[in-house]
This record gives structure tokens, sequence and C-alpha cells, in this order.
């Protein structure tokens, strides 16, 4: 893999320009890797759907807000502001307790209370949505969401 210099200390191989079969064969390979290992594999998809629901929440939410409750645009920045902060905090502090109580006992607590927090709070995040004549209860469905959804944080880190 390596040559050796005159001195004897060994000397990467230069990089052969124009080569995309290599930069292929390094991704097929680094993935083919990931996918054998039961825990990163598993994680991946976790996260990935995790991911999305975040990605869902970030840009999704605050548009069908916006759009559904014209007259309520100031009382919505602060309200959500406050349902990320303080809802999210709290979960993730709740989370990583929970982890560190039933993790070291259990290594698959880890991912049950990731997964647990996500199904529990899918409900909040529905009615949050489907709630269309109310602001406040969809608010307060809102910071439910984040108030149970957001614990996945510090079992996750800690799996990693």
């Amino acid at each position: 893999m390596y040559e050796a210099q005159e001195n004897g200390t060994p000397m990467p191989k230069p990089r052969v320009e124009g080569k995309k079969e290599n930069i292929l064969v390094s991704l097929k390979n680094g993935l083919g890797d990931l996918w054998k290992n039961p825990v990163t594999r598993y994680s991946s998809i976790g996260a990935s759907f995790r991911f999305f629901a975040m990605f869902a929440c970030d840009y999704f939410l605050p548009a069908f807000f916006l759009m559904m409750y014209p007259l309520h645009r100031k009382q919505f920045g602060i309200l959500y502001c406050l349902c990320v902060a303080t809802g999210g905090l709290v979960s993730s502090i709740t989370g990583g307790i929970l982890a560190d109580k039933f993790g070291p006992k259990n290594p698959k607590a880890y991912s049950k209370i990731c997964m647990w927090g996500s199904a529990l709070a899918l409900p909040a995040f529905v009615a949050s949505v489907l709630v269309t004549n109310n602001f406040y209860l969809a608010m307060a469905m809102t910071y439910l969401k984040y108030l149970i959804g957001e614990c996945f944080w510090s079992p996750n880190i800690t799996m990693i």
C-alpha cells in the first residue's frame, strides 16, 4: 500500500486523478461495512427516519401554521420558539436521565427510549396539524410533541 522513502518512512501512493471508480469502490466498501454491522445498520435506518421527521417539523410545520393561522403570526413565532426551546430541553434531559438509569443494565434500553419517545410523540404531531380551528390547542399539541419526542438525543449520542 505504501512505498518506502529513502529514509525508510512510508510514503503514500499518489492518487490517480480522473479515476472516479476509486471513489465509488471506496463508497461501496464503506456502505457494505456499515450494512454488515447490525448496530450501525439499524442506527442508520433509525436516524434516516428521525431526520426526515425533523425536516418535516423544521420546514413544514412553520409554513403550515403561518398559512393556517395568518392572524397569529407573532404568537406563533414566540410560542414555537418556546415549544422548541423548553420542550426540547426538558425532553433531552429526561432522555439522558432515562438512558443513565436503564442503559447500563440493558444496552437495548437506549434504542427503546428513542423509539418509544418518537412513537409517543407522533399522535401529538398529527393532532397539531389536524386541529385547524383552535390555534392554541394546535400549539399545545406541538409543545407536547417536542416535550415527548426529543428524548432521543442523549441515548442516541450514547449509542454512537
